[in-house]
């Protein structure tokens, strides 16, 4: 999700900038930043903000993460520019959040191992176990 919101906030700046730009965002209905927004504000902001509510509840986590972003912010002097770009890294972080809230992103670790860990029995074996991860895959609950 970190690398999602900080491309759906830089490229959507750009695509303000650069409207004959091919810019597939991954998020539907993205706020329409301002053309004179940070790029490096908005990347920083929507990053902070994805990570903040992902490891919210782990202090040593959080201690890092504040820490380097504030860093980042600090080395953006201050500007409208600065100020939009934040604005707008908040705005993509807080949507895409809320996009993803119910999609199983959190969800146990364990289900994603669908795949059998062995085969003895060939090729044919081998497909059978690539189809039985497939379907372990198609029947985790999304929403």
């Amino acid at each position: 999700m970190l690398n999602l919101a900080m491309y759906d906030a830089v490229n959507s700046i750009d695509a303000v900038r650069h409207p004959n730009a091919h810019y597939e965002p991954y998020q539907q209905n993205l706020p329409v930043p301002a053309a004179s927004a940070s790029r490096e504000a908005a990347a920083a902001s929507a990053a902070y903000h994805v990570m903040a509510a992902l490891h919210g509840s782990h202090q040593p986590s959080m201690d890092l993460i504040q820490a380097r972003y504030q860093a980042q912010i600090d080395a953006i002097p201050d500007s409208a520019e600065k100020a939009a770009g934040m604005a707008h890294g908040i705005a993509v972080a807080q949507n895409l959040l809320t996009l993803r809230q119910n999609d199983g992103y959190d969800g146990d670790p364990k289900l994603l191992t669908a795949f059998p860990t062995e085969c003895r029995g060939g090729a044919d074996c081998e497909l059978a176990q690539v189809v039985e991860g497939l379907e372990k895959i198609l029947r985790l609950p999304y929403g």
